[in-house]
C-alpha cells in the first residue's frame, strides 16, 4: 500500500467530505463524528446519561471536532500514543465561541484542523507574528490548554530548543500525538469494549509506518497511557516490531501495576534505561 492509498482510506478525510468541509470549532447540539462511529457514540453517551453526574463527565463531546491525532503521524519520527483528548470548557467551548466572532482567525484555525484530519499538517501551524488579533499558532495552543507544550518542556531542554515559537518549528514536524479514541471527554469512562470503527484506521496507520520504516529505530511509538488498551488494539504489531515501541514505567496503585495518569515526559519516565536517549536521538 502506498501513502496515498492509505490516505484514501482515512475515515477523517471521509468525514470532512461528508460534511463538505463545514467543520465547526464548537457546534451547539452538533454531531461532529465519523458516520460509522455515531451509533456507538450515542449508545455510550445515552448510557452515561442514566448514571451519576461524575459518570456523565465521560460523555463524548460531539459538538467539538474529532481529534484522532495532533501533527502528522505519517511523517513524525516520534509518535506519542495516548488515550483521548481532554475537555476543558473554558477553552474547548468558551474560547472557541470567542474565536468564532473573528472570521479570519476562525477560518485559519479551521483550515489547520482540516489539514490535520487529512494528514497534511504539522503539530502546530507555522508561526506568523503579523497575524491579528493573534497568530493561528497561539490560538491553537490556547484551545489545547497548552497541554502538550507543557509536557514537552523536558524534551526542549534536552534538545536545547529555544522556548519560543520559532525554536519549536523543527521540533513539531518530528512529533505527533495519536489518540486511542478521537473524541473529547472531560473524564475517560470507556467503553470497556471499543466499538468505534475509526479505531481500525489507527491500527492501519501504525502498521503502515512500521512496514515502511526507513531505519531500524524509526518511527518510535511511545505508549503514554492505557498500555493494555493499546496492546489489545495493536496486537501482533508490538510483538513483531518491539524495537519501535517504548513504554512508560508503571507504578503500584492499590497493589496493582498501572500507568501513571500524569503524562510526564522526562528522563525517568520510561521502562528501559536507554529509552530517553532513543527518543532524544530520534528528535535531533
Amino acid at each position: 500500500m502506498t501513502k496515498e492509498e492509505l490516505k484514501a482510506r482515512n475515515p477523517w478525510a471521509k468525514f470532512l467530505d461528508k460534511i463538505k468541509d463545514n467543520l465547526e470549532l464548537y457546534a451547539e447540539g452538533g454531531k461532529q463524528c465519523y458516520e460509522e462511529d455515531l451509533n456507538s457514540l450515542e449508545e455510550f453517551n445515552n448510557l452515561l446519561d442514566k448514571k451519576s453526574d461524575e459518570s456523565k463527565k465521560g460523555k463524548y463531546q460531539l459538538e467539538l471536532p474529532p481529534c484522532p491525532w495532533d501533527g502528522n503521524p505519517l511523517e513524525a519520527n516520534v509518535i506519542f500514543l495516548t488515550l483521548n483528548p481532554g475537555y476543558v470548557e473554558k477553552f474547548n467551548k468558551g474560547f472557541s465561541r470567542l474565536v468564532s466572532c473573528n472570521d479570519d482567525l476562525n477560518a485559519r484555525i479551521l483550515d489547520f484542523r482540516k489539514k490535520t484530519l487529512r494528514l497534511e499538517a504539522d503539530l502546530r501551524p507555522e508561526y506568523d507574528c503579523k497575524q491579528e488579533p493573534m497568530t493561528t499558532f497561539d490560538a491553537v495552543e490556547i484551545m489545547d490548554d497548552m497541554y502538550w507544550t507543557n509536557k514537552f518542556k523536558s524534551l526542549y531542554k534536552a534538545l536545547e530548543i529555544d522556548q519560543n515559537e520559532e525554536g519549536k518549528m523543527d521540533f513539531r514536524k518530528k512529533v505527533s500525538i495519536l489518540q486511542y479514541i478521537a473524541y473529547t471527554s472531560e473524564k475517560f469512562k470507556g467503553p470497556e469494549k471499543e466499538t468505534f470503527k475509526s479505531q481500525g484506521f489507527t491500527k492501519e496507520l501504525i502498521k503502515f509506518r512500521l512496514e515502511n520504516a526507513t531505519s531500524e529505530n524509526l518511527p518510535l511509538f511511545v505508549i503514554m497511557r492505557s498500555r493494555d488498551r493499546w496492546i489489545k488494539l495493536l496486537g501482533e504489531l508490538i510483538t513483531d516490531y518491539p524495537s519501535h515501541f517504548i513504554f512508560r514505567k508503571q507504578v503500584t496503585i492499590k497493589g496493582n501495576l498501572q500507568d501513571p495518569r500524569g503524562q510526564f515526559i522526562t528522563e525517568n519516565s520510561f521502562s528501559k534505561d536507554d529509552d530517553w536517549a532513543r527518543i532524544i536521538n530520534a528528535l535531533k
